[in-house]
């Protein structure tokens, strides 16, 4: 990507190469408004480019393109307006919300079992220049079931008990917290369980954005005994 003269606008353009195989150019207007730049790539060729990533190196003091607010910090709004104009004359304008992942907080997950009965722990932390953690949801796989023993939460210091159902545990804290586990033992294992199960989470942080997660688990342990 270049900042090029390629437009009438008085302020230099966007100048996307697009290698090989696509081997296309694609130019952009900016133009300035309040809070920010518009940014209009407005001839676009028709052909089947499904999409592209464009990725920025870092905030340097000498940087052409800088963050005018901080992402991670409670109360920027993180939705960009959209326009859409296809060769076809149809239009589509929408409000899309920004990815974050440098302020989302995340999570690891570890499974254990011995036989019919698994234990899981979940441990969250909090993104580094990130917000706290305020909420969160984790529900087990299909192949797992809670049993007699509920789950429970550490964080700050404090030993809570969230709300627990079939497979479902979830809870907000009193404050937002840095990082917090959750441990749910007792588990019933079915038969289906395999190597790697997917668990889901969804962690709402203070900027009231949720983060949904859902990472492939390595269970670890022995399965039960097939009869004869």
């Amino acid at each position: 990507m270049y900042l090029a003269y390629n437009t009438a606008a008085v302020v230099p353009g966007l100048m996307v190469m697009l290698p090989a195989p696509v081997g296309v150019r694609l130019d952009a207007e900016v133009t300035p408004i309040p809070g920010g730049t518009r940014n209009t790539f407005a001839s676009n060729p028709d052909l089947p480019v499904r999409s592209f990533a464009l990725a920025f190196e870092g905030e340097r003091p000498d940087a052409a393109l800088r963050l005018s607010a901080d992402l991670c910090a409670e109360g920027t709004d993180l939705t960009m307006g959209v326009k859409l104009v296809a060769h076809n004359g149809k239009q589509a304008v929408f409000k899309q919300e920004l990815a974050t992942p440098g302020c989302d907080p995340r999570a690891t997950v570890s499974i254990h079992r011995r036989g019919r009965i698994a234990s899981l722990v979940a441990r969250l932390s909090a993104a580094r220049n990130g917000p706290g953690i305020t909420a969160f949801a984790l529900r087990l796989p299909k192949t797992l079931t809670r049993g007699k023993l509920r789950p429970f939460v550490r964080a700050n210091g404090r030993r809570m008990r969230p709300i627990s159902r079939r497979r479902l545990a979830s809870m907000p804290f009193p404050r937002e917290v840095r990082s917090a586990t959750v441990v749910w033992r007792g588990l019933g294992a079915g038969r289906r369980l395999r190597r790697r199960a997917r668990v889901r989470l969804t962690i709402r942080d203070a900027r009231n954005h949720r983060t949904t997660l859902k990472p492939r688990v390595r269970v670890r342990g022995k399965a039960p005994r097939r009869r004869r």
